[in-house]
């Protein structure tokens, strides 16, 4: 038996030498835990500590250390209480370049240091389960064949069942299906996998593993019973009892990247760490880092901590770890989309990395450091924005003055940060960079509010919703132009200078109120222009304001403000009495509806004019909030009322400021006065007027859609006016005069009819109606069915009802349907089908006057 050669504080030895110049079995104790480098979980770990072992055999370079080793010997078997996971790696890699490589006498070298004399049993084993044992035994026993394997990358779905050592290996009659149930084994097969895909080509690493007097791959080993060291030591020196965290190992990894980045630049980046008495301690930037994460920063994130949703299953500390590691993506997100001009979104890891945390996700390293995500530049702006949120020593405090913090609403903003960062959308992104740049770049000077301000009106998502990559990429780079002037941001716009990448007519309204906020007498129409802003329907966009007190039509033709002392009293004279109509009928937020009873909104500013816009499908009442077939974005009073210079949007426009110009409207009495400017009156328009009449029509339109249907080409009477209850005709919808007639007859004698009632339609062939059933004549069921046809060439009108009258069943002869056949013919209806006659009457007063007559006379039938 060979001496054990192992002597002084620690020597540097490799893997190979403890089995040729020790002649050490190693045996992984019971006490350690499974071997865990090829679990699923830490797949990044296990790919970056196989891209260090192969670049270090690449390069070649001998004593390559993967620091120390530890444990005790015990008749020659060397037993580790740190290191049992590199041991373990190194094993497989060993094994597997001995198993591709050409030089069968390289092979039978290794074969004969790692059997033990009985040549049965591997000298690497595990105690922890006798499977791993009996699994390491197997490897060495038997002649696996991985000599030139398919690359990975070239594995096409056939022939992957069996090209890569894991299914190889389990595919062999010796491997025992019990053995997938132990976590060591399964490791060890996920880590060979990872080996194949990496070192299928490097046969020629074996023989640097394998030499003895120079190997590339080395450790420190250190025997505690030598050095008189108790495990109890150990354990404190390694902190086995307290595994690191996937964040802890971040941190490291990432403070570690800093310096070397810094050594390869050449750089001196340092930042100033306040001591106690007033002196500073100047760092270098990985210290910092290092330093702040593990104090200052953690104070902030801590002061959440009874905040939000909590987990059970989570303890506080691994909480605050997902919380700093979502404040650290939504950061590093921000400078990533300012260096990325071409960000490709969804295809670019380290973008949906950063943007798409789930809140119970840990950062990759690799991902981020591999995308570019963390460059010294990245590195600094987190590094300085984490110590401007944390500069209070607990949550961040706002650093706007209280009138304009909706500009900026601060903890909200942070909470979604922390608890729901898939809530953070791009808009709130880009008005997150743009506070912090001011205050990194500025500090807390007042410029700041007037500055989020305007920010805020161009980019929150009520006014100008962000929803791709590469749009959220230019608002940042164009927020990131505008930092340079951003203290006098009023200014710049007032004097006309560029502003790009928001659309044109935010950026007319916002120069506009730039231009009177620096007249003279600013501060006075300052207080009245944040009121409408800070409005929670308006948040900001009060263009049509402008519009109505005639201030935008003065800025268009002078290209400013500067109006005399008396117009300035005219125009904020009507300024404020818009803004206080606006208010009053939107109420805190329109979608609550709470001033506007029955639609009496929509239906005021009917009576003025056809304000319908439409999508070139279908036209839309303003009527919802809902967000479906994004709705509210693109059909709401709020994108009605922009500032758009196209000559029947500004129409449209003006039919809303006559009604707050209705001598009948008050703002103090919404509901009522609105009610005041139609009730009664006619617009000269029957389709308006039937709308207005009938509100449930506009109720009926759950996403505000109504179609003017022109019909099918080849088949007459099926145009009309159809409200949707969808945004599409293949959805249920009505006609609106059958509609408003059913309407109006619905709380109406039926008799001798059963029911009145209503047939939607999905269908575009035929139109809905209304209808009578249930009149029994010799057992035949009859009822009435109402047709309402329009004519689109004269406003839509209504042309005539067409009431059609039909016997249900094969037709049938007796002396009451004969005599029920002769009413209907002296009544005027004509024979169209087998069982249906067809009346035709000119309008719904008619109508309703007729029936009476009608149902009178079939009760008589009935009677006898």
């Amino acid at each position: 038996m060979k001496k054990n050669n192992i002597s002084g504080e620690g020597d540097r030895t490799s893997f190979f030498k403890l089995f040729v110049e020790n002649d050490f079995r190693i045996v992984i104790p019971m006490l350690q835990r499974e071997y865990a480098q090829g679990r699923e979980a830490v797949k990044e770990i296990r790919i970056e500590f196989l891209k260090a072992l192969y670049n270090y055999l690449d390069e070649g370079v001998p004593g390559r250390d993967l620091d120390f080793i530890y444990g005790n010997v015990s008749d020659n078997a060397f037993i580790p209480l740190d290191g049992q996971q590199r041991l373990t790696t190194l094993f497989l890699l060993h094994w597997y370049l001995s198993r591709i490589t050409p030089d069968s006498s390289l092979r039978q070298r290794f074969d004969e240091a790692l059997l033990d004399e009985s040549r049965q049993h591997c000298r690497f084993t595990y105690k922890t389960r006798v499977s791993s044992g009996e699994f390491c035994d197997a490897l060495m026993l038997h002649d696996l064949n991985f000599q030139s394997p398919t690359p990975p990358s070239q594995l096409t779905t056939l022939d992957s069942r069996f090209s890569t050592p894991q299914k190889i290996i389990a595919d062999k009659n010796w491997f025992h299906l019990s053995w997938k149930r132990d976590p060591t084994i399964m490791s060890m097969l996920n880590m060979l996998d990872a080996i194949h895909s990496l070192f299928h080509d490097r046969a020629d690493f074996l023989p640097k593993l394998l030499d003895l007097k120079s190997p590339v791959i080395t450790f420190m080993f250190m025997e505690l019973d030598r050095y008189h060291l108790s495990d109890e030591l150990y354990i404190k020196m390694n902190s086995r009892g307290k595994p690191l965290t996937d964040f802890e190992n971040f941190k490291a990894r990432y403070s570690e990247y800093i310096g070397e980045e810094l050594r390869k630049s050449g750089k001196s980046v340092c930042r100033n760490r306040l001591l106690s008495g007033g002196t500073s301690l100047s760092l270098p930037l990985d210290k910092y880092f290092a330093e702040r994460i593990d104090s200052a920063w953690t104070n902030m994130i801590w002061a959440y901590r009874n905040d939000g949703d909590t987990d059970s299953s989570l303890d506080c500390g691994q909480m605050c770890d997902y919380r700093m590691a979502n404040l650290i993506s939504a950061l590093l997100s921000l400078k990533y989309i300012e260096r990325h001009p071409q960000v490709k979104g969804e295809t670019d890891p380290a973008f949906v990395l950063l943007v798409n945390q789930s809140g119970r996700e840990m950062l990759s390293f690799i991902t981020l450091r591999d995308g570019d995500a963390l460059s010294l530049d990245s590195t600094e702006f987190l590094i300085d924005a984490m110590d401007r949120l944390a500069a209070s020593g607990g949550k961040p405090q706002s650093s706007l003055s209280p009138d304009f913090r909706h500009c900026f609403p601060l903890h909200s903003l942070m909470e979604k940060i922390l608890f729901a960062p898939r809530d953070l959308n791009y808009n709130d992104r880009v008005m997150l960079y743009a506070c912090l740049g001011y205050l990194l770049k500025y500090g807390n000077d007042d410029g700041i509010n007037q500055w989020m301000r305007v920010v805020y009106n161009l980019s929150n998502a009520d006014n100008n919703r962000i929803d791709s990559a590469s749009e959220v990429s230019s608002a940042i780079r164009n927020i990131h132009r505008m930092l340079d002037y951003a203290p006098s941001i009023l200014q710049h716009l007032a004097e006309g200078n560029p502003i790009e990448g928001f659309p044109t007519w935010l950026v007319e309204e916002e120069r506009i109120k730039a231009s009177i906020i620096l007249r003279d007498n600013g501060d006075k129409w300052l207080k009245e222009i944040l009121e409408a802003e800070r409005h929670g329907y308006f948040n900001g966009q009060i263009g049509f304001l402008l519009e109505f007190s005639g201030i935008w039509e003065f800025y268009k033709n002078e290209n400013g403000a500067d109006w005399t002392d008396d117009a300035d009293v005219d125009y904020f004279a009507k300024f404020v009495k818009y803004s206080k109509d606006a208010q009053a009928v939107f109420a805190n937020s329109y979608e609550d509806r709470v001033n506007d009873a029955g639609y009496r909104f929509e239906r005021a500013v009917l009576f003025k004019g056809d304000y319908l816009p439409s999508n070139n499908q279908h036209y839309n009442l303003l009527s919802t909030a809902t967000s479906r077939n994004n709705v509210k974005r693109d059909f709401s009073w709020k994108r009605h009322l922009r500032l758009d210079k196209d000559e029947e949007a500004t129409e449209r426009r003006g039919f809303v400021k006559a009604v707050f110009d209705d001598p009948a409207f008050d703002a103090s009495q919404p509901n009522e006065s609105l009610k005041a400017v139609f009730a009664g009156k006619s617009t000269g328009s029957q389709w308006r007027d039937c709308l207005i009449k009938h509100p449930s029509a506009i109720g009926y339109c759950e996403q505000g859609f109504i179609s003017f249907f022109w019909g099918i080409e080849g088949r007459e009477g099926c145009e009309g006016i159809l409200p949707m209850r969808s945004s599409r005709l293949s959805g249920y919808h009505c006609e609106l005069y059958t509609w408003g007639l059913c309407c109006e007859l619905e709380n109406s004698p039926t008799e001798p009819f059963d029911e009145i009632g209503y047939a939607e339609q999905k269908v575009n062939d035929e139109l809905p109606y209304m209808y009578f059933d249930g009149y029994r004549v010799d057992r035949r069921n009859h009822f009435i069915a109402i047709y309402a046809e329009t004519d689109p060439d004269k406003d839509w009108s209504l042309k005539r009802f067409r009431l059609e009258f039909t016997q249900e069943g094969s037709p049938k002869k007796s002396e009451l349907l004969d005599r029920l056949n002769d009413i209907l013919i002296a009544e005027g209806f004509e024979q169209s089908a087998d069982n249906t006659r067809i009346k035709y009457i000119t309008d719904s007063a008619q109508l309703k006057s007729y029936l009476p007559h009608l149902f009178t006379k079939l009760q008589q039938l009935l009677k006898g």
